[in-house]
């Protein structure tokens, strides 16, 4: 699902995310940029920008899922892929259950998906300030955990969005697999930097 970037490329990418905030910028940057491009442009029929934009969204996810697994032990990399995977599968599955039984307007997923990571995004400058002050360091790194949860919530909240979008807008086949590849891709990544951190705890 996610592209892997060898070991001697990832020095060159893994300065962009010394400072977490940082990173979550060019991160976000580079994914809103991505889907705008790719999902709004090709219905203007504009298939240079469209282009531009799934490189954008597979440079994003390659940098940071990159990143990540080179930073996982060697002998844990496969492991931890697989159960990010598993867990995923889960998160997709269910979402996709819900939206399959539920007979409602789920646009309130949306705003839900906004506000998790508009909370993901203050925890980054909140963090950012406790690593500035002395004594505060323990909690700023306690605190990266909630920060990947919230980012986790708001992909899974946007997946339930568009599989429900499939299903009352006729958008067609392809901004449909760009809006779930763009969530379902998200959790991935990022489920995968929480097992990481679980793995690096024990």
């Amino acid at each position: 699902m996610i592209p892997v970037i060898a070991n001697r490329n990832h020095k060159i990418f893994s300065f962009l995310f010394v400072i977490p905030l940082f990173g979550a910028l060019i991160f976000g940057i580079l994914l809103t940029a991505g889907r705008y491009l790719s999902f709004y442009r090709i219905a203007e029929n504009k298939k240079f920008h469209t282009l531009i934009g799934i490189l954008m969204l597979y440079l994003g996810y390659s940098i940071l899922g990159g990143i990540v697994l080179t930073k996982y032990p060697t002998q844990q990399a496969l492991f931890g892929l697989i159960i990010t995977s598993i867990i995923t599968l889960i998160i997709t599955l269910v979402a996709a259950v819900y939206v399959y039984y539920t007979d409602k307007n789920l646009s309130i997923w949306r705003f839900r998906s906004r506000n998790f990571f508009l909370a993901a995004l203050s925890l980054l400058f909140l963090q950012l300030i406790m690593m500035l002050i002395p004594g505060l360091g323990f909690v700023a790194d306690l605190m990266s955990e909630l920060i990947i949860f919230a980012i986790i919530l708001g992909f899974s909240c946007d997946l339930v969005f568009e599989l429900w979008m499939t299903s009352e807008r006729n958008r067609g086949p392809y901004k449909n697999g760009i809006a779930i590849y763009v969530s379902v891709a998200g959790i991935f990544v990022h489920v995968l930097r929480y097992v990481r951190m679980i793995f690096r705890r024990t």
